[in-house]
This record gives C-alpha cells, sequence and structure tokens, in this order.
C-alpha cells in the first residue's frame, strides 16, 4: 500500500470528511472559518473518560473479565471469613465487638494495600513504558482507580457480610467453628450458583468465538485464490444532492461497463428476508451476484454443469429449498422486476435452476463490517446480468458503497481515477484480503480473551466449591465425625454430593432445553461443577 501526500495545487480534490481534534475553546472559532471558505463544518463535544470505559465494557470479553473478578472477590473474601470462623469466636470471647473486629480487619487490609499499590503501579509502569511510552496514561490510571475502588468496595461490604454471619452464633458453637450449619450453605450456594452461569456463558463465548476463528481460516484458500483483488472506497466529496447524483452517475456508468467488460466481480450478501419478508427461515444466506462472479468461481447446477451468465436474470436454487421454488419464484423475481422498474424496462423472465447440495460459495468479505465467515454454504444464488434492465447507474454505485463492487485487476481502478473527474469520487482502493485478515486478527485475539476468561471462571467454580465445602463441614462437624468412622467420601458428604447433583441437572436442563446452550460449553460448565468433589477430597482431612 502507497501513500501520497499531495498539496493543493497538484489538481486533486481535497474535499471530504475530516475529523478534527482538539481544544474545546477553539472549536467554534475553527468552525466558523470553514464555514467562511465554504465548507460545512460541526462542532461535537469530546467523549468523556467515563463514557469511553463505559463503552469499552459494554460488551466483549472485558465485560465478562470484570464480572469474573467481582465473583471471585465475593467468593475469595467471603470463603476467607468463613475459614477463619474459629479465629473470629476467640476474639469475640475476648472481647471483641462487631464493629470494632470489623474496624481492625479492615485497618490491616489498608496496611497492606498501602504496601502493595505502589509496588504494583510501579511494575506496571516499568511494562508500559517501552510497550507505549505511557500513551493515555492519565486514561488508564482513572480506569483502573475505577475498577479497583468498585472491586474493593464490593470486598468490603462482601467482608461486612460474611462477618455479620460468622457473629450470629452464639460463642460456645464459634469457639468449636460450628453453628454457621444451612446458613452457611446457603451463602455459599448464593455464589456459587451465579458462579456456575457466568462460567456457562464464558464458555459459550468461548466456543462460538472458536468456532468463528475457524469458519474464518476455513476460507484461506479462497483468500489466496482471489489475489490482489480489490474494492473501491468511495469518497465524501459529495455532500450536496446535487453531486451526490452526479458521483452516482458517474461512478454507476463507470462501474456498468466495467461489468460488461467482464473486469468487474460483484458479490453481495444478503438475507432471504430481503426478498421474502414473512419466509420463516429469513436468515437464510442469499448471495447476488454477475457473470464475471461465475466465471471466476465454480458454482455448479444440480446437472452437474457448471453456472453460467446468461442474457436475463437467474436464480439458483439450493436442493433443501426446491420445495418451495414457487415461493422463491415469485419473492425474489419480484424483486428483479422492482430492480428494472427502477431503470422503466420491465423484466420479461427470470431463469430459475437448481443447485447441486454441499457447495460453498466466497462472498470476497462483503458483508457488515462484522462477519463471522466469507464462505457460505449452500446459499441461494440471485445472478444479475450487466445491463440497464436490471441495474441502473444508482444501484452499482450503492453496490460499491457496500464493499460489494470488486476489481480482480488493481489497474483497472488506478487507469480510471487518472483518466478524470472519477478521481474525485473514487479515493482509493481496498484489498478484499485486508479487511479479512484484520477481522481473522481481532477474532483471534478475542478468543484468547475468552479463553483466559474461561480459564479464571473455572477457577472461580473452585473456589466456590472450597466454599461450599468449607461451609457444609464446618457447620456439621459433629456430624461429619460420627459418619466418617470407616464411612467413603461418598458416603460422608452423601447430602451435599446430592445438591451438587440437583445443581448439575438443573443446569444441564435449562441451558439444553431452555436457552438452547452449546453442547461444549454445557459440558466445560458441568466439568467445572464436578470440581465439588476434588475440593472435597482435598479438604476432608482437614475437618
Amino acid at each position: 500500500m502507497r501513500t501520497e501526500v499531495l498539496g493543493f495545487a497538484s489538481g486533486v480534490h481535497a474535499g471530504g470528511y475530516y475529523s478534527i481534534f482538539g481544544d474545546p475553546d477553539q472549536a467554534e472559532r475553527l468552525r466558523a472559518g470553514f464555514e467562511r471558505l465554504g465548507f460545512t463544518a460541526e462542532t461535537e463535544p469530546m467523549v468523556s473518560p467515563s463514557q469511553r470505559v463505559l463503552r469499552h465494557f459494554a460488551d466483549g470479553p472485558l465485560l465478562w473479565c470484570f464480572l469474573i473478578a467481582v465473583t471471585a472477590t465475593v467468593s475469595l473474601v467471603g470463603l476467607g471469613v468463613g475459614l477463619g470462623a474459629r479465629a473470629y469466636g476467640t476474639r469475640r470471647a475476648l472481647g471483641g465487638s462487631y464493629p470494632a473486629v470489623l474496624a481492625g480487619d479492615l485497618r490491616r487490609v489498608a496496611g497492606f494495600l498501602a504496601r502493595a499499590v505502589p509496588v504494583t503501579a510501579a511494575g506496571v509502569l516499568a511494562v508500559l513504558l517501552p510497550h507505549n511510552g505511557l500513551h493515555q496514561i492519565a486514561d488508564f490510571a482513572w480506569i483502573a482507580a475505577g475498577l479497583a475502588g468498585a472491586l474493593a468496595s464490593i470486598a468490603v461490604v462482601t467482608h461486612a457480610a460474611a462477618l455479620a454471619l460468622v457473629f450470629r452464633p452464639p460463642l460456645p458453637d464459634a469457639l468449636r467453628d460450628a453453628g454457621l450449619g444451612v446458613l452457611a450453605v446457603v451463602g455459599a450456594y448464593a455464589v456459587r450458583v451465579p458462579a456456575v452461569m457466568l462460567t456457562f456463558t464464558v464458555a459459550a463465548a468461548a466456543v462460538g468465538s472458536w468456532r468463528v476463528v475457524g469458519d474464518q481460516r476455513a476460507g484461506e484458500g479462497r483468500w489466496a485464490e482471489a489475489g490482489a483483488a480489490v474494492r473501491v472506497m468511495l469518497s465524501g466529496t459529495s455532500v450536496d444532492l446535487a453531486n451526490v447524483d452526479a458521483m452516482e452517475r458517474a461512478v454507476g456508468n463507470w462501474l456498468r461497463r466495467a461489468d460488461g467488460d467482464g473486469r468487474l466481480v460483484l458479490a453481495s450478501r444478503r438475507q432471504l428476508r430481503d426478498f421474502l419478508p414473512a419466509v420463516a427461515d429469513g436468515g437464510r444466506d442469499v448471495l447476488v451476484v454477475n457473470g464475471a462472479y461465475l466465471t471466476r468461481q465454480q458454482v455448479l447446477l444440480a446437472s452437474g454443469r457448471r453456472a453460467g451468465g446468461a442474457a436475463e436474470a437467474q436464480v439458483l436454487i439450493p436442493p433443501d429449498l426446491a420445495k418451495r421454488s414457487s415461493q422463491l419464484a415469485e419473492g425474489v423475481g419480484g424483486w428483479v422486476a422492482y430492480m428494472g422498474g427502477l431503470s422503466r424496462t420491465p423484466v420479461e423472465k427470470v431463469l430459475f435452476h437448481g443447485l447441486r447440495g454441499g457447495q460453498s460459495l466466497f462472498t470476497y468479505g462483503s458483508g457488515p463490517d462484522v462477519v463471522h465467515d466469507h464462505v457460505l454454504r449452500d446459499p441461494v444464488v440471485v445472478v444479475l446480468p450487466a445491463s440497464p434492465r436490471f441495474l441502473v447507474d444508482t444501484e452499482y454505485t450503492a453496490y460499491a458503497s457496500r464493499g460489494a463492487a470488486i476489481f480482480p485487476e488493481p489497474d483497472d481502478v488506478a487507469r480510471a481515477r487518472a483518466g478524470g473527474k472519477l478521481g474525485d469520487y473514487v479515493n482509493g482502493v481496498q484489498p478484499v484480503a485486508q479487511r479479512a485478515a484484520d477481522q481473522y486478527r481481532s477474532r483471534v485475539v478475542e478468543f484468547r480473551d475468552h479463553l483466559v476468561n474461561l480459564g479464571a471462571a473455572i477457577a472461580v467454580l473452585l473456589i466456590t466449591a472450597v466454599g461450599v465445602c468449607a461451609a457444609y463441614a464446618g457447620g456439621n462437624v459433629r456430624q461429619t465425625f460420627a459418619r466418617r468412622a470407616g464411612h467413603s467420601l461418598l458416603r460422608t458428604y452423601g447430602p451435599l454430593l446430592v445438591l451438587e447433583a440437583a445443581l448439575a441437572s438443573a443446569f444441564v436442563t435449562w441451558s439444553l432445553g431452555g436457552v438452547g446452550g452449546d453442547p461444549v460449553a454445557v459440558a466445560i460448565t458441568a466439568v467445572g461443577i464436578c470440581l465439588v468433589v476434588v475440593a472435597l477430597a482435598v479438604l476432608d482431612r482437614r475437618f
């Protein structure tokens, strides 16, 4: 890719959309200056750091990371207080009241943080300095302080609630580390059940991300076949209706001529609901192409013959939709007729053919900004000839603006831009593989984030398992001791294991039957639930 910087005197049109960032106090003066020069300008306030944080954490792996951190904080703090119940009983026996004990705990935590925070901050700065030169360090500091403050507040509330629970039993029971009983188990499960749901959500996101990465990787060979193909990038020069009309005529006419010469590939990803609004499976993929697409991509008809361009519009129907051919003929045929109506040339006939099943068709990366794959499996294919009876100039321009107009040879675009006015409207090209590579890179990073979150979520499940086991065994010391004489682990902790089995059954029923959970995500979460058995085996010696 090459970037050229040209002066105004070079004859290149400098119009377009520009974003200028600067001092808010000077924004109004700058806007007025541009308007005096004949430009249209408007000022907008900068997004505040808090708005950026909320937007950044609104969805995706970071949101789940924060929720996992919250669950881990509640679990660890509650577990720490619960395991220290006997020590708290001793402090009560020595005259310590609830406010005094809580204040003492908070003072010790504050002293630890006074030492840990500077060391941690220094370590983070030492990493960020060579990484990005402390770029936007103020924003990062505010974000870190906000997250730390939120987690610290949650930790304090959890500690206070858990301590109040520990202070609830009579003093003799507290000294024997007994007395919490059912209440402790209920409190432990109040954290464990949300942790199970959170793990399932994170596991489902990780599995979904893994499949997206696999789908995008499956089209790697198709991208290699596409070679240096590019899509055109239209400029923002045309800011009023008259200029927009002129641009659509110029660009559309050029694209039509390129289509007629076989130098342009149209590949527009649509959905069946665009043609049949009332259809049940409206999300079914439809690929709108031209004759050049069929020349470069092999599409086989049901007869085994390769599909090719024709003088009339064609609709190629996959085998599983063959029974609905009449419905498709009405819907897609009506759409093609509408396209012809725009050019005031009625469409007399639409040809319908069956497609061979099991085919994967390449989209050249067309579609919305974020797509999960670039290869469609058994789509409906609509083939439009390079004729004004089917596509008017404005529709060609619309296809280009959606990234669906592909030039296999970049030099075709370069020659057209150098030839005159067209250079004002087409300000560059984008290799079709570049967008796909950027998306693939983003999906891989997102998948890695989900894996980290999944590992953390399973760790939280283990923590909650320890908490449940500690709450059950610690609250039933005498019963557990009496049953342990010659009894197996299963018999000793039978009621708890029955409760865990009920939780696992309810979860599987809910996830598979109620919300349609992915079986892989269900299996991952079920394994996490089974960690309670591991925790019991490890903690059995303690109680």
